[in-house]
């Protein structure tokens, strides 16, 4: 039976009430469900705690058997985040375990949710600032939009859907060291074929190697930009940060590091990823 997490509408005309429920995905919306995992009252203001009320264990649970989550209730999972806290919220934290307290966040998509929860920082003990983009400038095109102020030091730049416990103190100096316009942080990618793989040389087999591992360093998602790389960003160009790289090694082949990552880490791109983060966070990231 295919299962959904999803909203079922009651209340009012025009004064809606909605609870978080799980369903047979071929019943109606408002239909008959299985079990109710929260609430959410959009009448209230985005500010009171009672307006999303979601029971994490339960939702757990039922992700953890398979039931898929709709639009809606993902984008509340992620509100409140991973380990009860939403993942930009950890970001930042592990910055701080670093001395860093100076953040800036691009937004797009729902930025109003991230200002109303994060603010100027202040209750973190840490400053926030927001750079707002039209329309999605890719993760290198926002650094366009980085004033002056911002552009006295290399920049480290984060994917907001990563976890990690990289040492960001180690990685600073690791590209002041190597002496490169840009650094990009790599993890090692594992992956079997599940096939024989058979060596040739032009009709003749060789030798076969039975189902055998293959290493790739892969994309982590961290960044150290230098001042005058983001500097020359055309503001309001849309950029990703493999182009930027690209163009920095068609200027010069030594101008991009690699820094390797041996700690945590976790790219959140699915829900497969979402549910490995909430086993994870425990013995990871909390303090308790």
């Amino acid at each position: 039976m295919p299962v959904r997490i999803r909203l079922s509408r009651g209340g009012a005309k025009k004064r809606p009430f909605y609870r978080i429920v799980v369903a047979d995905s071929r019943r109606s919306r408002d239909g008959k469900f299985i079990d109710q995992v929260g609430t959410y009252n959009p009448m209230l203001k985005k500010d009171n705690p009672e307006r999303i009320k979601i029971d994490l264990e339960k939702a757990k649970e039922w992700i953890a058997k398979g039931a898929q989550p709709s639009d809606r209730v993902k984008l509340f999972l992620s509100t409140m985040g991973v380990g009860e806290k939403p993942i930009i919220q950890t970001i930042i934290e592990n910055f701080m375990e670093y001395g860093f307290n100076n953040f800036v966040i691009s937004t797009y998509y729902k930025s109003e949710m991230v200002k109303d929860f994060l603010g100027d920082g202040k209750n973190m003990n840490c400053s926030i600032e927001y750079l707002e983009e039209e329309s999605p400038l890719g993760t290198a095109g926002c650094l366009s939009l980085l004033s002056e102020t911002h552009l006295k030091k290399p920049v480290i730049m984060m994917n907001g859907d990563i976890l990690t416990k990289v040492n960001f103190t180690q990685l600073l100096d690791f590209h002041i060291k190597a002496k490169t316009s840009v650094t990009m942080c790599a993890r090692n990618y594992t992956h079997q074929i599940p096939y024989g793989v058979i060596n040739t040389k032009d009709h003749l087999i060789e030798s076969i190697d039975e189902k055998p591992t293959q290493v790739s360093k892969v994309n982590a998602g961290i960044y150290i930009v230098n001042p005058e790389t983001i500097k020359n960003l055309k503001s309001g160009m849309n950029l990703d940060m493999p182009s930027l790289i690209n163009n920095e090694l068609e200027r010069n082949n030594n101008s991009v590091s690699v820094f390797p990552i041996h700690e945590y880490w976790l790219d959140i791109g699915q829900m497969k990823d979402y549910q490995k983060a909430q086993v994870d966070f425990l013995s990871n990231f909390s303090n308790e």
